[in-house]
């Protein structure tokens, strides 16, 4: 592989380059894999133009995701991965329709794809077999012929066609329905595949057994360590962006905050000013429709609805669930197994609507949940990596892909997802994705998260991760001089500093760190800690119109 082939990825990213730099570089890319992308493709169809219009289309799939690309990854695996499973996947669904282009090349041309990508790239058989989805043995098998590889290099760029203005034009290529992700598998696949699954279901069942309490005090050491949940972040020299353990839950109701604080609920009177325990239970996630107050417990992991006064507490489903969400009467969540929907009274899980099924994926998961106003469902998948936007596909539930990234909480404000992550230089960085654009789109269009910038074009960055969204107005952590301060970016990108926040009363030398950031109207309430588990906390009330400031308890 070229040593600066993530030079031309930086390149091909929107985000580091011009117009003119990046259609540079991603010409030096069309160059270096022209040839294998088609060769690839043709192996798979048979078919000239379609083999032109699928090596088209991943490289402007490349092109387009160039700016998320991990550095600490192997790009030219991802290169072939795009090409091979988009080839892979468009065959499947073809199958079975006769092809009537099929070039007039030398039959020592017509070969496994797999040939290809190892005369055009520096993968190992390994990594080809994993590609692929085939044992090494049969990769081995394939290209034992050396011989041929030779031929095949001479011969090839003359029967290649030259196919960059297609690449660079926004013609549809047919190819933009078709995943680039898991491939379509056989029913013999999909039948091999569970019997895999079930065995290695026995096997971990006797390695659990076998492991229980080691795997316990690894799991508890991991938190630990992960979140920093006993450990000083201040003292350790780490950044503070922790949000384990020093987070709360906030909902606001006709005029009143419910909040969590020592690991109980509590509601505190906006007139008043008065902190009343309503409920004993620790809640995590708190959300209100105006009526009821609906919550997850952390002590038993369940779903609760109460009223405003802690009463009538009804169980809104028999399964623990997290990444809530409400919308239309209905409430949304994850047991892990799958994104559920369930009336706002409640309903057994057998009774509940499934929306979208997760148990068969590992790596994908939710987080966070976030309805837009037309009922869309998107969701985050936190190290599973990314965001969603669950989509019908021939009248079966399926997702597509808006962020690749590491990404935990989503806000919703009017047509605007906003999300925070880390970038590569450890930035925290917020993202803004338009909804109403990428919902009317065509199909070929794309759309993906811009970076949020202010009025001079300087990205907007998260001390903590701590945000919240309002009318257009951003509300976020940040740091002046060493002191934390809240920051409000408004509807014409203009930055201005809402208030600072003092040290610790309790503990003058300790620095306190925005966490939560919720807005309600013109009432800004955020939540600070000292990054320490059992350490020093507060919680303000600001507003807006008289820019006073109330403390509603400190710990």
């Amino acid at each position: 592989m070229r040593t600066d082939i993530i030079e031309l990825i930086q390149l091909i990213s929107k985000e580091h380059a011009n117009e003119e730099s990046e259609r540079k570089a991603l010409r030096e890319l069309y160059d270096e894999y022209r040839i294998p992308f088609y060769f690839t493709a043709l192996c798979f169809f048979k078919d000239e133009k379609k083999a032109v219009a699928a090596a088209t289309e991943a490289f402007r799939r490349i092109e387009a995701s160039a700016y998320r690309f991990d550095e600490e990854l192997n790009a030219e695996y991802w290169f072939f991965d795009v090409i091979y499973t988009l080839c892979a996947n468009a065959a499947d669904k073809d199958k079975g329709h006769a092809t009537t282009g099929i070039p007039y090349i030398p039959k020592e041309l017509m070969q496994a794809p797999e040939v290809y990508i190892k005369i055009y790239s520096e993968l190992e058989a390994a990594e080809i077999a994993s590609l692929a989805g085939k044992k090494r043995t049969e990769i081995n098998k394939i290209l034992k012929n050396k011989d041929i590889c030779d031929v095949i290099k001479d011969i090839a760029p003359q029967h290649c066609p030259d196919f960059w203005e297609d690449v660079t034009e926004n013609k549809a290529t047919g190819f933009e329905t078709y995943s680039e992700k898991e491939r379509s598998k056989t029913e013999k696949e999909q039948r091999a595949q569970k019997r895999s699954v079930d065995l290695k279901r026995i096997v971990a069942i006797v390695l659990v057994v076998a492991f229980a309490c080691s795997a316990i005090t690894v799991g508890i050491l991991l938190i630990t360590k992960k979140f920093g949940s006993d450990i000083d972040k201040n003292e350790a020299h780490e950044d503070i962006t922790l949000q384990f353990n020093n987070s709360i839950a906030v909902a606001e109701m006709d005029g009143a905050i419910y909040y969590c604080a020592d690991n109980a609920m509590y509601k505190y009177d906006t007139t008043t000013k008065k902190n009343i325990k309503i409920s004993d239970d620790f809640p995590k996630e708190i959300l209100s429709d105006g009526t009821f107050i609906y919550y997850r417990n952390n002590d038993d992991g369940y779903l609760y609805r109460i009223d405003s006064e802690g009463n009538n507490k009804i169980l809104l489903c028999n399964v623990p669930g997290v990444a809530m969400a409400l919308y239309d009467g209905k409430v949304y969540f994850s047991d892990g197994d799958g994104i559920y929907r369930v009336p706002s009274g409640g309903a057994e899980i057998s009774e509940a609507e499934l929306l979208l099924d997760i148990s068969t994926d590992a790596n994908l998961y939710c987080v966070d949940t976030a309805i837009h106003s037309s009922g869309n469902v998107f969701f985050a998948s936190g190290i599973g990596k990314g965001v969603h936007h669950i989509t019908e596909f021939n009248g079966a539930p399926s997702i597509e892909g808006i962020f690749n990234e590491e990404v935990y909480a989503l806000i919703i404000d009017k047509d605007k997802l906003y999300f925070d992550c880390k970038d590569v230089g450890g930035k925290i960085l917020l993202y803004c994705f338009n909804i109403d654009e990428y919902l009317t789109a065509e199909k070929n269009e794309r759309f993906f998260p811009k970076v949020v910038s202010d009025s001079e074009g300087k990205n907007i960055e998260l001390v903590t991760g701590a945000f919240d969204v309002s009318d257009g107005k951003i509300f976020f952590a940040g740091e002046e001089n060493d002191v934390s301060v809240l920051y409000m970016l408004d509807e014409e990108k203009k930055l201005s500093k809402v208030c600072e926040i003092p040290p610790s009363e309790a503990n003058a030398r300790k620095k306190l760190v925005i966490s939560d950031v919720h807005v309600f109207g013109e009432k800004v309430y955020y939540f600070c800690s000292d990054g320490k588990a059992g350490g020093d906390r507060a919680f303000f009330e600001y507003n807006m119109n008289t820019s006073e400031t109330n403390k509603i308890f400190e710990s």
